[in-house]
């Protein structure tokens, strides 16, 4: 798992079997991210959408929300890895 935190929200990303699930948190109070290509943001959400499996968003208590993605890990990916690490 990898962790990451800043001064508005935190990021984090779990491998399990062939999916790697990231995650995204903050405190801001709109419920869902926006997604308007004309728009000055939310550009990623459309990336998102086009290169995930699945994703989507729930609520954070008291206050702001997770968006999450699930992307496929194409079968040996790891192994050129582990053969760099030496394991």
């Amino acid at each position: 798992m990898t962790r990451g935190r800043g001064a508005e929200g935190a990021v984090a990303a779990v491998a399990v079997l062939a999916l790697v699930r990231i995650e995204v948190s903050d405190a801001a109070a709109a419920r869902r991210p926006p997604s308007a290509p004309e728009g000055g943001s939310g550009r990623g959400l459309l990336l998102v959408d086009a290169l995930a499996a699945r994703w989507g968003w729930t609520p954070r208590h008291p206050v702001g929300k997770t968006v999450w993605a699930e992307v496929g890990v194409p079968a040996g990916a790891g192994d050129a890895a582990r053969a760099r690490v030496g394991r």
